[in-house]
């Protein structure tokens, strides 16, 4: 193991927020969480209802489909529920948080900073969530690569938060002694292969950290400006086009990757980008302005709601890999797709934190297409720019197939950090230089014409394929001299886990033992945030 590899790795390990955390008593928020549980009730809850944008949010029912109105040719807005369902109740590992005072101390700790009254904390113990996450696996592997029965009988139980804002925060309930993370620990998954390895190991009794966020968005200059950089790169072909899962659907990809199976590729970026960059200057740079704006805007939005973003953007991106990322952002991948579904999964080569939004165009109704977060046990149908903020390496999601009827599209797109390919360009800009890479593809690309021209295809293949060892032996060479554009931990080859930075050493007690009360004795009682 390089030392110098374990040195950056423990650094990051060791960063902290700034202890935010109020200096008010835990034995007295407790208590006051403790009473403010008892006085809701059932019937509190599913009363009245509020409004997002033009939609009527009650929380007595689960949204199945939507209609969906243009008033102008930008967004469609959604007006009403055309079907529902009685709502379920959340799975017994989630549980609200009632007194004000306690969510908004935790909200200052965790840096959140939504809009109080107007959302939702929750806090969800961490051992169930992973049997939760466990099971939501097993689902996906019973129906293979469609939706099927087992991953509709999951979102049958997940609880409708269409319309609200949410945020979820993980802890553990502490039995006695000492639980430790790592090999052999609680929290090691109970399911293998190589397409499921999400890292529990600092899910630890001592851990608590926001998993996941729902946000509400209103249309505004930002929006405006979201909409009119999809719209300039999608007219401008700079998507491409991938298949997942067998075929069950097409994603539209962009951004800074480098293609391992291109014996051309040395740049970043995409086929369809990388022409327009390496053919006209002009309109190849006025895109990479157009994505990078798109990128930084939605994270902007993101920030100000989240404002632990920053952090973790600083601690994991490299200097050699900020060249890479999407303007000031931990995003280097944007994903875009058109009315689809995707299967429960993993992404088990992302970054911590995934960002994705939905947006609206013409008229019509959707059916289906809820977003599923199945061991948070809820599901949404996207409105109006909802955003999802969440440990997508981490936790398993989808979104249900869906049936439209008129003209409206719906827009989902993930921005997100794909660590694979900012460590290979890093590697690439620390062997030939960051800006020459775009030349250099160019110069193989020309050189890869003229040998098909004078020698035929087979001569043209020959050369793409010394190319593409060059480029594996300086990428090699460069990992070796420990170069890297993200943070990774060197015994695992990953990044590092959820709450890696949001661990405190000596974290707030979730928990505190009472034993007297008014100057009374009683028998010792726990009153925790996870309890029933």
């Amino acid at each position: 193991m390089s030392v110098a590899l374990a040195s950056e790795y423990q650094l990051v390990q060791n960063a902290q927020l700034p202890q935010r955390w109020s200096q008010s008593a835990r034995k007295s928020l407790a208590i006051l969480e403790a009473t403010a549980r008892k006085e809701a009730t059932a019937q509190m809850e599913a009363a009245g209802g509020s409004f997002c944008g033009q939609f009527p949010v009650d929380p007595a029912f689960k949204v199945l489909s939507l209609e969906y109105s243009a008033p102008n040719p930008d967004i469609a807005r959604a007006i009403r529920r055309v079907d529902s369902v009685p709502n379920p109740p959340l799975p017994s590992h989630v549980v609200a948080i009632q007194s004000t005072a306690v969510d908004a101390d935790l909200s200052l700790a965790m840096g959140v900073s939504l809009t109080p009254g107007r959302h939702t904390s929750y806090l969800v113990d961490a051992r169930a969530l992973q049997q939760s996450n466990s099971a939501a696996v097993a689902a996906r592997k019973a129906d293979g690569d469609k939706w099927g029965p087992a991953c509709d009988e999951m979102f049958r139980g997940c609880r409708c938060v269409t319309g609200q804002e949410v945020v979820f925060y993980t802890a553990v309930k502490e039995p006695a002694g000492e639980v430790e993370g790592g090999e052999g620990s609680l929290f090691k998954p109970s399911f293998d292969g190589p397409a499921f390895r999400p890292s529990w190991g600092e899910l630890s009794g001592k851990a608590t950290g926001v998993v996941a966020c729902v946000l509400q968005v209103p249309i505004g200059k930002e929006t405006d400006i979201i909409c009119a950089e999809y719209d300039n790169l999608v007219s401008k072909g700079q998507f491409a086009t991938v298949d997942r899962f067998g075929g069950d659907h097409t994603v539209n990809m962009t951004g800074n990757a480098l293609i391992q199976n291109d014996g051309k590729a040395i740049s970043k970026g995409y086929a369809v980008a990388h022409r327009a960059r390496v053919t006209s200057n002009v309109y190849g740079k006025a895109n990479d302005v157009s994505l990078q704006r798109l990128a930084e805007t939605v994270w902007s939005v993101v920030e100000k709601r989240l404002s632990f973003m920053p952090a973790y953007r600083d601690l994991v991106i490299t200097e050699q890999g900020k060249p890479f990322m999407l303007g000031a952002t931990a995003t280097n991948i944007i994903s875009l797709t058109e009315n689809q579904g995707v299967m429960l999964h993993l992404d088990t080569d992302d970054g911590v934190w995934t960002i994705i939004l939905w947006f609206h165009r013409h008229s019509g109704i959707i059916a289906g297409g809820e977003f599923v977060l199945p061991s948070l046990g809820i599901s949404f149908q996207p409105l109006d720019f909802t955003i999802v903020v969440f440990a997508a390496n981490t936790i398993v999601h989808g979104t249900r197939p869906l049936q439209t009827t008129g003209k409206i599209i719906r827009w989902g797109s993930s921005h997100f950090l794909r660590f694979k390919d900012v460590n290979a360009l890093a590697q690439l800009g620390a062997a030939y230089g960051v800006d020459e890479l775009d030349a250099k593809q160019r110069d193989q690309l020309e050189e890869v014409d003229a040998a098909n021209s004078k020698d035929g295809v087979g001569a043209a293949r020959r050369v793409a394929s010394c190319m593409a060892a060059e480029r594996k032996a300086a990428i090699e060479a460069q990992k070796a001299a420990c170069v890297r554009g993200v943070v990774m931990n060197p015994c695992t080859g990953r990044m590092p886990s959820l709450l890696f930075w949001q661990v405190w050493r000596k974290p707030p007690a979730l928990a505190v033992r009472a034993n007297a009360v008014a100057g009374k004795k009683r028998a010792a009682a726990d009153v925790d945030f996870c309890g029933a």
